[in-house]
């Protein structure tokens, strides 16, 4: 390996080498085919975001107010709870299977519920630019 060890820490290339392989190993045993390409990466842990219904579909959208957002699709035995949260951003917790910008999160436990912040107001100014207020 090429990755150099001091002491008890692991350098930035070992740590990427493990994260490819592991997502590498369960795209791999999941027993689900890449779409387009893209592997089936399952992880279990905390997810948070915001809840928003379409309806029958509820989701968890991750890292919401960014162009970068992830959405899963709540299924489980919580997701009407989940969905009496809409508007709010949750903690839950889960495993989730993603594949690109999407996937599903099979919801355990909710673990916090709290309102989103305020978005910031925008308005255009007289150079054209647009400034936050």
């Amino acid at each position: 390996m090429l990755a150099m060890k001091w002491g008890n820490c692991i350098s930035f290339i070992e740590i990427f080498s493990l994260i490819s392989f592991s997502v590498c190993a369960v795209a791999q045993n999941d027993g689900l085919k890449p779409k387009d390409g893209l592997p089936v990466v399952t992880v279990t842990g905390v997810f948070e975001g915001l809840v928003y219904v379409d309806g029958e579909g509820v989701y968890v959208i991750t890292n919401y107010n960014s162009r970068s957002r992830v959405d899963y699709r709540v299924t489980g035995d919580l997701k009407e709870k989940v969905a009496a949260l809409e508007g709010q951003v949750v903690a839950v917790q889960g495993t989730a299977r993603r594949q690109g910008w999407s996937g599903s999160l099979d919801v355990d436990k909710i673990l916090r519920s709290r309102k989103p912040p305020a978005f910031p107001q925008v308005s255009p100014a007289k150079d054209g630019v647009t400034h936050g207020q």
